[in-house]
């Protein structure tokens, strides 16, 4: 397969991650042409759910880490909660629209 230009990818396999992890990826990498990625573990048949788990580790990637207990949403969990929710999740805390705008400003990604 040729290589292709890209600021981010992820890797969706179905194979089993060891531990409780479900996804990885390197933090505030995002345009990092060796360390912009993740790789998800799809155990999962419902796409609402490997979908919030690919929002989260692309949320890390953009400079974001975990929430905290006063981080708080609208719409139920977070996307950057550290807890897997079987409820879908639909927003960014935040905290963590703050956390990533502070990582713009100091780390400026260049795409």
């Amino acid at each position: 397969m040729p290589r292709k230009r890209n600021d981010y990818a992820q890797l969706l396999t179905r194979i089993e991650f060891k531990g409780t992890g479900v996804g990885m990826a390197y933090g505030g990498t995002i345009c990092s042409p060796q360390k912009s990625v993740a790789v998800i573990q799809d155990f999962d048949d419902k796409t609402s759910f490997v979908a919030s788990i690919m929002a989260h580790e692309l949320g890390h990637t953009l400079g974001i880490s975990h929430d905290i207990f006063f981080c708080n949403c609208t719409a139920g969990p977070c996307v950057m909660s550290p807890i897997i929710s079987d409820e879908p999740l639909y927003e960014f805390s935040s905290c963590s629209v703050k956390e990533h705008q502070m990582y713009l400003l100091s780390d400026r990604p260049h795409c």
